[in-house]
């Protein structure tokens, strides 16, 4: 998977949305800073969440590390 000029919450909601089918009213994902060009390893879904995780910073609070689950 390739994103250009993309925000990792705009990632995060593409994958979730058209890879895993999870509508957007069932998404609370945070927005976060930052334009990237990411292009995601042969990875399931669920993996290339948990690895965005690692790269995304909040715009609400600079000092924050992500998870994806749930419940």
């Amino acid at each position: 998977m390739c994103f250009v000029n993309k925000t990792i919450s705009k990632i995060v909601q593409d994958i979730c949305e058209k890879n895993l089918q999870i509508p957007s009213e069932k998404l609370n994902i945070q927005e976060t800073i930052g334009i990237r060009d990411i292009i995601i390893p042969n990875y399931k879904p669920i993996e290339a969440l948990n690895w965005l995780s690692t790269f995304a910073v909040s715009l609400e609070q600079t000092d924050s590390s992500f998870l994806f689950y749930e419940n």
